[in-house]
């Protein structure tokens, strides 16, 4: 009788008798993630910066995701607690409704890094590459902008000058 007891407590038992094999609080699963011009944590941010019911904010996400509702609105902008977050396309759209300006703003960033905005480029032997960074640096110049600048500045000129 004793044996039927503990096969039926083993049956209803919730917790496993061994560990698993991988624990995914202590070995976290590698994924990719594709850069986003906007974070998911901003999500809160944004509805709290910008004093906007919540009901406005699932409102434009329904026409994406009919199924969104205020209760998926508040588990996405505590997704560390939830391990959920909103998707890009939805997240595009809320800034688009209510803060356009923030994606005018993150996508011309990188245009205005630099100064010189034009650029050219070649590839080369690796032998020939390697002479030339030697050359390069033999005649003082400290990086390859520099020299490259030089010389196309000089072609132009010697141009300019045989055109006269």
């Amino acid at each position: 009788m004793m044996k039927k007891e503990e096969a039926a407590s083993a049956a209803t038992e919730t917790t496993p008798k061994s560990e698993p094999a991988v624990s995914l609080l202590t070995d976290p699963i590698k994924v990719k993630v594709k850069h986003e011009k906007i974070a998911i944590n901003d999500l809160r941010e944004l509805r709290i910066s910008r004093q906007i019911p919540a009901r406005e904010m699932v409102a434009v996400v329904q026409k994406i995701y009919p199924k969104y509702d205020k209760t998926i609105q508040s588990k996405c902008e505590n997704g560390d607690a939830y391990g959920i977050g909103l998707r890009p396309d939805a997240l595009n759209a809320l800034y688009t409704a209510f803060a356009p300006e923030a994606i005018q703003a993150t996508g011309n960033r990188k245009k205005e890094r630099h100064r010189l905005t034009c650029r050219v480029s070649a590839r080369l032997e690796k032998t020939d590459y390697e002479r030339l960074q030697q050359l390069i640096k033999a005649d003082g110049y400290s990086t390859m902008q520099e020299w490259l600048a030089w010389m196309v500045k000089q072609y132009i000129q010697r141009k300019d000058g045989a055109d006269v």
